[in-house]
């Protein structure tokens, strides 16, 4: 399955999107924007 690719923010919205993402099975990669910190974005919901 082709990653889901994940500009983000800040803000809860990214997070529950790569959760979910990561509930089906579809693998996430993540790009933050610089000066908004993706807090509870960790490594283990990536790929």
């Amino acid at each position: 399955m082709d990653p889901l690719g994940l500009v983000a923010g800040s803000g809860r919205f990214p997070l529950l999107v790569a959760e979910e993402a990561r509930r089906r099975g579809v693998p996430v990669v993540a790009l933050g924007i610089p000066g908004s910190p993706m807090r509870g974005l960790r490594p283990s919901l990536l790929l």
